[in-house]
This record gives structure tokens, sequence and C-alpha cells, in this order.
């Protein structure tokens, strides 16, 4: 039987499940899978692990490596010069052209973003393929309709690197709109970082004040996360940058608009006035090449009460959630089934 080595470094979050929807079309087509890292503590699902450090010595000619994200330098070229079949899903925010000599030896380099694609395309990378990927095991809901409030979501997760997640715009949002015809929930990790949880302490008495906001420090597995979602009317995801955008996704899978800002990825996965609003943002810095940038609040805070008050609109929107998610999974179960036969 044909392995797959699967390089990923996460636990419970965006990573692991990229890793988990390639490990389930392998399962579909008799490849066996094997996980692998420094070492197993971090791999939080059930599955045959194998030290980083022993798969050249186990994988054969006909096997397949793919990376998830970050590279494992010391290893790299000794697996690679042992296969045929390499992949890697490149991350734009983690990407240096100082590792083209070792990106040049995959197959084919997946990027989830236009950004990343023209970006690495212009450092002289050939093996690109740019394909927008899909949710592990997170199941399509049925539209709920709009009720007295209007429910709205955010979810800042740790925060991220420099408030990546924009919680700040979300504050300037809360204080700005003042009807009650909204309720809304603020849902972090318990690990919060120091640039979010700076704003969040800073505005942690008018939080608790406003009987419209339920604030949420607390990690939720998968399903009850899923269940947290149902019912909501209005996704707000003011990310300064993401790597492709698994809070977009999850809130489409769960019938929620989205409103976020115009620049990639996010703007590929949520079509203006179809799923989702994209307001107009500019680059304000970079992490290495991924472009940083901060959504116009003033047109952030119009734009969101615009949609409340027009509840037509929203209920289209709602609908429209789903027009793009199944063509995107029928494509990629169907490219890697055919590279991974071929």
């Amino acid at each position: 039987m044909k392995s797959i080595f699967l390089y990923t470094p996460w636990c419970e979050q965006g990573l692991s499940y990229d890793a988990k929807v390639i490990e389930e079309i392998c399962i579909n087509n008799n490849i066996r899978p094997f996980i692998t890292y420094r070492t197993k503590r971090k791999i939080k699902w059930d599955c045959d692990f194998i030290p980083l450090r022993k798969i050249h010595t186990l994988i054969n000619k006909d096997d397949i490596f793919f990376c998830f994200e970050r590279l494992p330098h010391k290893y790299l070229s000794r697996i690679l010069g042992k296969i045929e079949h390499s992949y890697l899903m490149l991350n734009y925010e983690y990407y240096t052209p100082n590792d083209n000599n070792l990106h040049k030896l995959f197959n084919k380099i997946f990027c989830k973003s236009l950004i990343a694609f023209e970006g690495c395309k212009e450092d002289g990378l050939n093996n690109l393929k740019y394909l927008p990927w899909i949710l592990w095991n997170f199941p399509i809901a049925q539209p709920t309709r709009l009720e007295k409030n209007i429910k709205v979501i955010f979810n800042g997760g740790t925060g991220g690197f420099q408030d990546r997640r924009n919680f700040a715009s979300i504050v300037d949002l809360l204080k700005d709109y003042s009807d009650d015809d909204v309720e809304f929930i603020l849902k972090f990790t318990s690990d919060i970082r120091r640039w979010t949880k700076r704003i969040l302490n800073k505005n942690l008495d008018f939080i608790k004040c406003d009987k419209r906001i339920q604030l949420i420090c607390s990690d939720l597995n998968r399903s009850q996360y899923q269940s947290l979602l149902i019912g909501k009317d209005i996704n707000l995801a003011p990310s300064k940058f993401e790597g492709f955008g698994l809070t977009l996704l999850e809130a489409l899978h769960s019938r929620i608009p989205t409103i976020t800002s115009d620049c990639s990825p996010m703007n590929e996965i949520i079509h203006h006035e179809v799923n989702g609003l994209c307001i107009s943002s500019k680059e304000v810095g970079k992490i290495r090449k991924q472009p940083i940038c901060e959504i116009n609040k003033e047109i952030f805070i119009n734009e969101f009460s615009l949609l409340v008050k027009d509840r037509d609109r929203l209920a289209k929107m709602k609908k429209n959630t789903t027009l793009y998610i199944q063509q995107h999974r029928h494509n990629l179960i169907n490219y890697f089934t055919g590279i991974f036969n071929g």
C-alpha cells in the first residue's frame, strides 16, 4: 500500500484541519497516512505517528510527502531525495524567498490565496498552483430565520500577532453602534496574546456593562464551536491579514454572512454583496512579504449599521452563503484524488 507522510506542526487549529482534509482523501483512496512532527505531544488526533527524524529511513520512492506551512529544513533534502511525489501547502505569512532553493524541490506548492500565488511567482517559483482550501468535518448548516435582534459574532481566537484579528476595530464598532437591535458575542481562546489582551483589558468595564455583549474567553472543541455559530446572522472579520480565512469559511458553513476587509484572501472567500461585505482597507505594514492591512473603520461601522437595518438584504446574503462552498470542495477533492492516483 502506498503511504503519505503529513508534516503538520499544530494541534486543534487551522493547520491540523488542513492536514485532515488530505488525510481523509488519502484514506478514501486506499493510501495509508502517517502524521509526523518533531514530537507527538503536539499532534492531538488519533493517527499513526512517526517522528520527523525517522521519515527518510522509512519513506519509499512511490510514497508521498506533504508538508504543511513550515519546512523541516534539517531533514527535507534527505526526504525529497528519496521520493517522486512531494507537496507543500504554503502560508504566505511564513514565506521567505530565502527558502526558495528548498521550495523548488517540491513537485507542487499550493497557494491558498492569490496574493501568495502572485508573490511566489514574482520570486521565480514556477511549481505553483492556486487552490482555495476547504474545511474538514464541518457540515453545512440549514439557514435560520432572522429574529427580533440581529445576532452578531466576532471570533478573535488568540487575537493573533499584533492584534491580527483586529479587535480594536470591533471595540470602535461596539461603542459607535448604540442601538438595541443587536446581540454581540465576542469569542476568544483562554490564552489571548498580549496585543489583543491589552485592548480587552482597557475596554473590559465597557464590555461588561453593555447588556448586548456576551464575552467568551474559553477553549471550545470543534462541536461546541459549531453549536455556538448556529443561528448567528453576521460574522465580523476585519482581519489585518489571513493565511486563508478559516473563520470566514466556518461562518459560511454555518450560514452566516461576513463583513471583512477587501484584500486577499478575504475577498476571495467573501463576494461583496453576495455572501457578505468587503470593506476598503489600506496597507499599513508587512510581515516578511505578507501585507498587513487596516480596514476603513468609518466605512466598516457604517456598512454594518446599514446591513443590520436592511433585513431583506441580510436574509438574501444568508441564503447565498453556500454558493461557492460545494464547488471549491468538489474541485479540491477531485484534484488530489487525481494526483494521488496518478
